[in-house]
């Protein structure tokens, strides 16, 4: 037998109302969701962030300072205060001593890939680098062996940047094959992709010697 609503008896009257309340609901409940992460702070989540990081990196990883997060059509990460605690077998400083980070992601490439990173700002950072005996990195982080390489992958390369900034950034790098460590302050370090140019500068001291370095690549 065939059953059909009529629109205009009661009973096809009220199916037709819920069913648009109940659209109605589900998308305030979406908008909502989305109003709250678009702005939120991150700050209430960062314990179990940071506590999965560490266990990603097999390093502690803190933060902190501010943690938020800016969704849209570019996704905005802001992190300040942030440390990464150094291997077992160096000394106690932190491999990483950062003041703030700030990163810039078009949310549409994370989809099609590459992911395109259109700002990404290191500001007031203090990175150490170092080996032991043997000749391992302190930045050899994660726990096991890497995954073998895919020789049939392509080189398209997974990550663009197309501005990284950098300001107030010391760098010691140190090992048993070196006489002395390596004592580097970058100043300043610009390197942008505009229209079809390239800026590259960087300003600083290196063990002392001042540094200074401008590229521009023209179309």
């Amino acid at each position: 037998m065939e059953s059909t609503i009529d629109q205009g008896k009661p009973g096809g009257f009220r199916f037709g109302r819920a069913a648009a309340v109940v659209a109605l609901l589900l998308f305030l409940v979406i908008a909502g969701l989305a109003a709250f992460l678009a702005f939120t702070d991150l700050g209430r989540f960062k314990e179990p962030i940071t506590q999965y990081a560490s266990e990603l990196l097999g390093r502690e990883l803190r933060i902190e300072g501010e943690l938020s997060l800016r969704l849209g059509a570019d996704i905005r990460l802001v992190a300040k205060k942030v440390t990464l605690a150094n291997a077992e077998w160096s000394d106690d400083t932190p491999m990483l001593d950062l003041g703030e980070l700030a990163i810039t992601i078009r949310a549409a490439s994370l989809v099609s890939g590459p992911v395109q990173i259109e700002d990404l700002d290191l500001r007031d950072a203090r990175i150490l680098i170092a080996s032991d005996d043997a000749g391992q990195s302190n930045w050899a982080l994660g726990a096991g062996e890497p995954a073998p390489r895919d020789e049939t992958s392509t080189l398209e390369p997974p990550v663009f940047v197309k501005k990284l900034s950098a300001h107030n950034i010391g760098i010691r790098i140190a090992g048993p094959k070196l006489e002395q460590p390596i004592e580097v302050l970058i100043s300043e370090f610009l390197h942008e992709v505009r229209g079809e140019r390239l800026i590259s500068k960087i300003s600083g001291v290196v063990n002392n010697e001042t540094v200074s370095y401008t590229h521009l690549t023209l179309p």
